[in-house]
């Protein structure tokens, strides 16, 4: 997710194939998208933040490892969670109430 770039998205076919090279096996990998996943996605593009970055730091670079982590413990979620194991998993459970929450939502 972090380095995902426009060119590994088609948004026609709603998949996103990660190339071998970002891969542990290094072989690419095909990820269907699902119909919230693919309007966030939609979202971002119509939002034109960064050339290549799908998820861009707020420097345009890279995000760092830590932050889907850090994007869900500095939201909201973090009282309405309060005690829940806070991390990326929860985060990809949860992509529709983090839409509205960030407005991101078409």
């Amino acid at each position: 997710m972090r380095g995902a770039t426009w060119s590994e998205f088609d948004l026609d076919a709603a998949v996103w194939t990660i190339p071998g090279t970002r891969m542990k096996a290094k072989e690419p990998h095909r990820v269907p998208l699902s119909s919230v996943a693919l309007a966030l996605v939609k979202r971002l593009k119509e939002l034109n933040q960064h050339e290549t970055l799908v998820f861009p730091s707020p420097r345009g670079k890279v995000l760092s490892d830590m932050a889907p982590d850090g994007a869900i413990t500095s939201s909201e979620s973090e009282k309405r969670y309060a005690g829940a194991r806070r991390n990326a998993a929860r985060f990809q459970k949860q992509p529709s109430r983090f839409l509205q929450r960030t407005r991101l939502h078409p």
